[in-house]
């Protein structure tokens, strides 16, 4: 499972524990994917709020 994958499962409440530690440490050493993960919980956020409309 790739980075990018591990982040939807995260935000879907899919990881274990332990993978939840490991893609914390991967946002510690490699800030960029911790950016990805908050523009992807911003997006997310306007597509959940758009369909309320």
């Amino acid at each position: 499972m790739n980075i990018q994958e591990k982040i939807e499962y995260y935000v879907r409440g899919e990881l274990s524990n332990s993978e939840i530690d490991q893609l914390w440490i991967e946002f510690l050493r490699s800030p960029q994917w911790h950016e990805y993960f908050m523009t992807y919980l911003h997006l997310m956020s306007i597509i959940k709020n758009s369909k309320r409309k």
